[in-house]
């Protein structure tokens, strides 16, 4: 391999890590903008650990945002949440139609 050949591969490695950081910094900012309800009920999410509904209950983040940088909070934890705070709006939407 040239030195032009690995001076290219670094590159285009360097620039897929600058589109990652940008897609992560992007999800970040949007998870911030979700909102959790104040009387969200954690133990109703399947999944979720004990350990996590009870460290969640105590430090009652507002957002996604704030939930996902709870040291030991994971994605998957983060999904479940999500998941079940659309399914509430969901329902909620359908009850009361606009």
């Amino acid at each position: 391999m040239t030195a032009l050949s690995k001076s290219r591969s670094r590159s285009k490695s360097s620039m897929k890590d600058i589109s990652r950081q940008f897609e992560a910094t992007k999800k970040l900012k949007e998870q911030e903008k979700i909102k959790i309800p104040p009387d969200f009920n954690y133990a109703s999410v399947p999944g979720l650990s004990n350990e996590l509904q009870a460290k969640l209950t105590r430090i009652a983040p507002a957002t996604i945002g704030q939930m996902g940088r709870i040291p030991g909070m994971t994605e998957g934890a983060v999904s479940a949440v999500l998941i079940m705070i659309k399914k509430k709006d969901l329902l909620q939407s359908t009850r009361h139609p606009i």
